[in-house]
């Protein structure tokens, strides 16, 4: 009763109603069928039963008064209506509960400011009318009370989470109720319908804790699964959906609790779902009539719970399934509930939804294809039925399926016989195959053999994928031996090509097949077969195959039906070409029949399969052995042409025939050319020391060749002079050598031969002749063809900027066109370098062509061999010029531009890198004979080491080159930089393979004299010398004991050091006692330099710790020491990386009396320093003793808040921030964890209640729970030494703002972690200081986080359990 008058006071100071809602009241005055203040009255009459039922009337039926905001403005509440049912008994609860239920919905709709009292209501209703409720949803009930009940709970859980999880506790929903509640009746708004939104909302309108607590109860969310085949499209797309977006898609909730709620009878259920049957399939299955459902809802569901399956089967992140690694071949199922799912579905390749879900599952779960494949094999015995058509169409999805992508999570952990079984398994399964193939090997009709090795070829298909994707994760022997078994299967089990082409015409074509779509999936095969298993296609050489009567045959079939087989033509040459290449010579008619029908075809494709076929052919003439860098520039030529010519292609092929025929004479011929050119140079003596690599070397070593011309020039030169050529030919001709002198590495022969062609333009013979001879930049002029790219190039190259070029799409015409524009940019660079012509112009341009190469992702091996590879370009570049404007030293930076270029795009180009290396090291020789000649050129050397950088051998070389002639070195920068490389290149390589072996004692000794010289100069810097000399002593300690005992002094001695010269006195220091004396000896001059000092001083009081000296130090220092303590935000550097010999200073030498009146008052500083928190521990040290006050003790707490705070504050935004945040915080909770006994029976109420402390707790809460355990152990450590002194409402808050932090419930009910132990840790400790913070709410969070595992975060949850 006091709650209920309570209630109605405060109703009494609700707020009123808008006057807009009282407008409308106003206007309906005449039709109020309700008086909520008559209603309130008569309340507590005896008519209240007849004033109730006329209130949820009137709640009903009116549609333009609010009588619901009516009665609560009026003072009116949920507890006014409970205290009526319990002053009168005879008014049913169903009818309150219905009307409570209005109320509730419309307060959690409209009404906030009546949220509190509504809650307060439902609490008093949990726990005086549970038994109500639980009577009312049992067999003794009548259909509206149920619906009443579950109304009100509905609404319940709608208001509130807490409300919600408190009904599962309250209410007993056991098997019984549940079955009568999910029981179909048939009727409209049924008592099914009402518990499944009641369902519902705890997936729509709670938070987790509660919905955990739903999960908990095993059945009872998924109890209205089973009968939704016979709900409506609506009620079931409302339940699946909100299962698939709260449960399923719920980061909160494991996947333990997923397959605990969807267990295998509940899925299945789901997967029949497909054959959903409508509100009216029940009656007409019980009196066996046809079920007639609507397509466009059934179409609806069926996509509702598609989704559903797929992420429930298919996902690794939010579905029930797992990764299994050995992919079906072990002995444990580790998908269990899939394999029901599958078993589940009948035939699923008839239907798209199951089919498709089937093949997701098979994708995500590959260990469950065998299971698939062995369902899909009885149907896959070949017969021409739309069933088998769809059993193989299946078939093809599923291995297209089975794609390398699902399989990579475990290939890395399986032996190569294992990787082969699983791939059979998936993408070619042996039963499969021998059932879809007769064992005689023929077929009923051509159609099913088509149907058949269409499937074979998916499977090669996959076959030669999975190989592919491997290479690079398996080592070459290990892939050879993969290939080699997947050899041996496709050449015990699949079909040779003659039993493939055999009886392909004897039948009848269809819409379904014809013989040309058999003839492309045959040569298919056959381009697979080249790759997997070459043997099966032994028997196409045979002489019983004739090659040209099916080629005919394809001819006639193109020609009747009016369709283009050249595509099925190209694949046809391009096999048979390997099988027997005499029939495809130039003297054969074979030859004279497919070049054309390929050049046409290539005339309008431009394709790149093409090209490659024809290369192929062309190749095999033999009329280009040792020039195949030629033939693409002849058949590309034919592009050139405005129109197809068939006339050009017979030409063409008369100049190959006269060329085999006459191919030694025409050697010959260009020998003579070679032999009579008196600008014919030979650069092997040249080269030889260059190109000569040494014998450790195992990289592969690149010899720079120059390109010589093939006799086919000299085929055109005969053919022109015994046949007057077409304008065609003239325009195939000019693109052809063109392309042929821009590519040649010398051009003298080939400029000869164009002086001798008439046929040729005179502007392209002026071009040559000039580049030859003359000594002026000629771009290309009056180029004649399609392609006038040239000539656009040519003259934005040479004069231009070539930044209009970069962006143009003619670049995309024709293939191999940037390669031809490429060898045209080369071509001008050499022979610009070789004339000393070379400008910074163009060599600017040639980067901006190579790096827009770059970025088109167009370069590969045959673009970085003309780059690089370039003999002649090797012999002109320098790397000892003085002048900057000298061609050569332009041409030097051009190749270093165009290397670095193709580095920082990641491309290999170590093989060419050596051969420039040699000459670098030959440089390198002559700068260490004569330094003093060269000292101008240091800058220069070292960009040139960096970039091309030396092998071990020529760093080892180099190094004892100086270590010998040390002496005359003494003031030579560019000696000392090529030391730094040549040491530091030694170090990295030796530590990358350990076969390298280290210096040896003399030069190790020889290096650190030079050292020592080198330091008398104080001039010079020593910074990197310092640093590689530090790198290399630390990879090989055993070198220090061959380093000269001088260069400790003078390190020491050095006017302008630096820290890398501390960091190697400091390793001198550690390894050698001689050292410690020389310090100890000088430390009076040593102290002088505190940089020096601070960094030798802790490995001086690692060794000696004679009270004396450590004084004499300390005295020295003292003056220093304070200012840093007092003022952190002055001390330098040295501080800050070195104060652990600080530290010991003050343990051993500073006064007690010093340390116990640092901490007479609270410490306050500017800045917080890690080196500063130390020092400052090490003082609370020295002064912690038994006797010290509760007052120092918060003075020592509170300055190590403050420093904290300090950082708190900036937000910890960096990393750097972080870092010290987490160092200054271990220090702190050390200092806690030795101050806890001081402490104890101390009085640290004014600690406890100091401002900012809180403000500290509430830092550590906010920073600790979000990442960062180190603040929740500190806190923890505080509050142990606190707790004593504080109240009740301190731990309050604390706990308060633990629990409410956005990512408690995140970091609790996720996985373990530090974070999570923490957090935990600090909840213990705030409910065993204050064991009435432990409540019952918080009870099925905790549970929630347990994992019944023995493991820390477990532990502390069975102890706050038995709290």
């Amino acid at each position: 009763m006091e709650q209920v008058n309570e209630s109605r006071d405060q109703s009494k100071k609700a707020k009123k109603r808008p006057k807009d809602q009282l407008a409308v009241g106003n206007e309906n005055k005449k039709t109020r069928l309700f008086s909520p203040k008559l209603f309130r009255k008569q309340l507590n009459q005896e008519s209240s039963h007849a004033a109730v039922k006329q209130f949820l009337e009137a709640v009903n039926d009116s549609k333009t008064h609010d009588y619901i905001i009516e009665y609560l403005d009026s003072g009116g509440s949920c507890l006014e209506l409970l205290q009526t049912l319990e002053l009168d008994s005879s008014i049913p609860p169903a009818i309150v509960f219905e009307l409570l239920s209005h109320i509730l919905l419309r307060i959690n709709a409209s009404c906030p400011q009546y949220e509190s009292a509504a809650y307060e209501a439902c609490r008093y209703m949990l726990n005086n009318y549970a038994v109500v409720f639980s009577k009312m949803i049992n067999l003794s009930s009548t259909t509206p009370e149920r619906k009443a009940c579950l109304k009100l709970l509905t609404a319940m859980v709608a208001l509130s989470s807490h409300l919600a999880k408190d009904i599962l506790i309250h209410i007993n929903f056991h098997s019984t109720n549940i079955e009568l509640l999910t029981k179909h009746t048939g009727e409209k708004n049924s008592v099914r319908d009402h518990f499944i939104r009641f369902l519902t909302a705890y997936l729509i309108d709670v938070h987790y804790p509660a919905l955990s607590v739903l999960l908990e109860k095993k059945g009872f969310i998924t109890s209205i699964v089973k009968g939704l085949q016979f709900d409506s499209s609506d009620t079931l797309c409302l339940v699946i959906s909100a299962m698939k977006n709260h449960i399923l898609e719920n980061s909160y909730v494991s996947k333990t609790a997923k397959m605990r709620t969807f267990n295998t009878v509940v899925v299945r259920d789901i997967v029949n779902l497909y054959n959903w049957k409508g509100p009216g399939g029940m009656a007409a299955q019980k009196n066996n009539k046809i079920i007639n459902v609507d397509q466009l809802e059934k179409s609806r569901v069926n996509e509702c719970v598609h989704e559903f399956l797929l992420v429930l089967c298919t996902s690794h992140k939010f579905g029930v399934i797992f990764r299994d690694p050995f992919l079906g071949l072990g002995k444990k199922n580790q998908n269990a509930l899939m394999y029901t799912v599958l078993e589940s579905l009948d035939r699923p390749w008839d239907h798209s939804y199951a089919s498709e879900l089937v093949l997701k599952i098979c994708g995500a779960c590959p260990d469950l294809a065998k299971t698939i494949w062995a369902n899909l094999k009885p149907f896959l015995v070949p017969r021409m039925s739309d069933k088998w058509l769809s059993a193989m169409k299946f078939a093809k999805q599923l291995i297209r399926e089975l794609q390398q992508n699902c399989t990579e999570f475990c290939m890395k952990e399986l032996n190569v016989t294992q990787l082969f079984q699983i791939v059979q398994c998936l993408v070619s399964p042996l039963p499969v195959i021998k059932t879809v193939l007769p064992e005689t090997n023929i077929f009923e009709s051509p159609a099913i053999k088509f149907n058949v090795i269409s499937l074979l070829l998916e499977m090669l298909k996959s076959l030669n994928s999975y190989l592919k994707s491997l290479k690079t994760s398996l080592g070459a022997e290990d892939h050879s031996k993969l290939k080699s078994y997947v050899n041996n299967f496709i050449s015990k089990n699949f079909l040779d090509g003659v039993k493939i082409l055999n009886d392909y015409q004897n039948g009848e074509e269809t819409p379904e097949y014809s013989q040309i779509q058999f003839l492309e999936v045959a040569f298919d095969i056959f381009e697979q077969y080249k790759h997997l298993s070459p043997i099966l296609l032994d028997s196409l050489s045979s002489d019983n195959f004739e090659f040209s009567a099916i080629l005919e045959k394809v001819d006639n079939i193109s020609r009747a039906k009016e369709i283009d087989t050249s595509n099925l033509k190209v694949k046809m040459i391009n096999i048979f070409i390997d099988f027997d290449n005499s029939k495809f010579l130039p003297h054969t008619a074979l030859f004279s029949f497919v070049v054309p029908l390929l050049f046409k075809k290539y005339y309008s494709d431009a394709s790149i399969d093409i090209l490659t076929v024809l290369n192929k052919l062309l190749n095999n003439s033999g009329v280009f052995e040792e020039c195949s860098y030629e033939i693409n520039i002849w058949i590309n030529a034919i592009l050139n042409l405005k129109k197809f010519d068939e006339n050009v292609v017979l030409d063409i092929i008369e100049i190959l025939k006269i060329t085999s025929e006459n191919s030694q004479a025409f050697f010959d011929e260009l020998y003579s050319f070679n032999s009579d050119s008196g600008t014919l140079k030979t650069y092997s003596n040249v080269l030889q020391s260059i190109l000569n690599t040494d014998s450790k070397t195992e990289d592969k070593v690149v010899v720079l060749n120059h390109r010589y011309l093939s006799p086919v020039v000299l085929g055109v030169l005969k053919f022109s002079s015994e046949k007057e050529v077409s304008k065609g030919f003239k325009i195939y001709a000019n693109f052809a050598f063109i392309n042929l002198l821009h590519m040649q590495t010398r051009t003298d022969a080939l400029v000869q031969i164009i002086e001798k062609c008439d046929f040729l333009s005179s502007s392209f013979k002026e071009y040559a002749v000039a580049w030859r001879d003359g000594q002026e930049i000629i771009s290309l002029s009056k180029f004649r063809g399609k392609l006038d790219i040239f000539e656009k190039f040519s003259h934005e190259f040479l004069c231009g900027s070539l930044d209009d070029l970069s962006n143009s799409e003619a670049f995309d015409v024709i293939p191999d066109l940037l390669l031809s524009l490429l060898d045209a940019s080369i071509f001008y660079v050499v022979n610009l370098l070789n004339k000393n012509l070379l400008t910074p112009h163009i060599v600017e341009n040639s980067r901006k062509f190579v790096k827009y190469l770059i970025g088109r992702k167009s370069i590969n091996d045959v673009f970085i061999e003309r780059l690089l590879g370039h003999p002649v370009l090797l012999q002109n570049i320098t790397f000892l010029s003085f002048a900057e404007d000298e061609s050569a030293n332009i041409g030097t930076h051009f190749i270093m531009n165009i290397i670095r270029e193709l580095l920082d795009a990641g491309y290999k180009v170590e093989s060419y890198l050596m051969v420039y290396r040699r000459k670098l090291l030959n440089a390198i020789i002559k700068i260490l004979k004569k330094p003093q000649k060269y000292e101008q050129l240091a800058s220069n050397v070292k960009e040139l080491l960096q970039l091309f950088n030396l092998s071990y051998d020529d760093c080892f070389s180099t190094l004892n080159t100086i270590s010998i002639s040390f002496e005359k070195y003494q003031k030579c920068n560019i000696v000392l930089d090529i030391l730094v490389y040549a040491l530091e290149q030694l170090t990295t390589l030796c530590q990358i393979n350990p076969k390298f072996e280290p210096l040896n004692e003399n030069i190790v000794h020889n290096l650190s004299r030079y050292f020592v010289i080198l330091a008398t100069y104080q001039e010079i810097d020593l910074s990197n010398i310092s640093t590689v000399f530090l790198s290399y002593l630390e990879t090989f300690p055993h070198n220090l004991k061959n380093v000269d005992e001088s260069l400790f002094q003078a390190l020491l001695e050095i006017q302008d050091f630096s820290k890398e010269n501390i960091k190697l006195a400091v390793l001198l220091m550690k390894k050698n006692v001689n050292h410690m004396n020389y310090f100890e000896r000088n430390i009076d001059t040593i102290c002088e330099k505190k940089g020096i000092l601070l960094p030798l001083l802790a490995i001086f009081l690692e060794n000696n710790t004679e009270l004396e000296v450590l004084k004499q130090i300390y005295d020295k220092f003292e003056s220093f020491l304070n200012k840093a303590i007092q003022k952190p935000q002055k001390a330098g550097q040295h501080f800050h990386q070195n104060y652990k010999g600080l530290v010991v200073l003050i343990e051993k030498c500073m006064p007690e009396e010093n340390c116990q009146k640092f901490w007479e008052k609270i410490q306050k500083f500017e800045v917080t320093e890690v080196f500063h928190a130390n020092l400052l521990s090490a003082i609370f040290l020295k002064s912690s003793t038994d006797e010290i006050d509760a007052k120092k003790i918060n003075n020592i707490i509170m300055t190590f808040v403050h420093l904290q705070i300090s950082v708190f504050k900036r937000g910890l935004k960096t990393d750097e921030d972080i870092s010290k945040s987490k160092s200054v915080a271990l220090i702190f909770d050390d200092v806690m964890n030795k101050l806890k006994n001081l402490a104890v029976s101390k009085d640290l109420k004014t600690t406890s209640k100091n401002e900012t402390l809180k403000l500290y707790c509430k830092y550590c809460l906010k920073h600790g729970i979000s990442s960062h355990s180190v603040f929740l152990k500190s806190l923890r450590s505080l509050l142990d030494i606190l707790y004593s002194s504080m109240e009740s409402d301190d731990g309050r808050a604390i706990l308060e703002m633990l629990l409410s932090h956005s990512e408690f419930l995140g970091t609790v009910l996720g996985k373990n972690s530090e974070v999570k132990l923490e957090v935990l840790s600090l909840f213990l400790e705030l409910c065993r200081s204050w064991p009435e913070f432990m409540e019952r709410s918080h009870v099925p969070v905790l549970l929630a986080s347990y994992g019944a595992m023995v493991n820390s975060c477990d532990k502390i949850l069975l102890r706050l359990f038995k709290m």
